[in-house]
């Protein structure tokens, strides 16, 4: 009878510190997804040539306005999320936009000469 009791206790407390367990683990990757999302804000970026005039080097990039960015000739700035780095992460298709001086996406900006 004794034992019974111990193992029904054993039970429970095993059973209260799973639930626990589960808490914290799902509190946790929901953490972890919030602070995913933070890193993919859409911020603008001035093309300032700072190392090169390679437009699709992340390093020519200043975190700054686009809103003089109003022509049609050559790179003025992106939009486009942090790589971590303090500079913008510059996708592929991004990329390919740069080179093509592609607007359709509202992320290429522009100025004139």
């Amino acid at each position: 009878m004794k034992s019974i009791k111990i193992n029904r206790l054993i039970s429970s407390l095993a059973a209260v510190l799973l639930i626990f367990g589960a808490f914290f683990i799902v509190k946790a990757m929901e953490d972890k997804s919030e602070n995913q999302f933070e890193s993919f804000e859409m911020l603008d970026w001035e093309f300032t040539q700072n190392v090169s005039s390679d437009p699709l080097n992340p390093e020519n990039y200043t975190e700054g306005t686009t809103s003089h960015c109003d022509g049609s000739e050559q790179l003025c700035g992106i939009r486009a999320p942090d790589n971590g780095s303090g500079y913008p992460d510059i996708s592929p298709a991004l990329a390919q936009r740069i080179q093509s001086n592609d607007l359709t996406n509202q992320d290429v900006f522009l100025k004139d000469n």
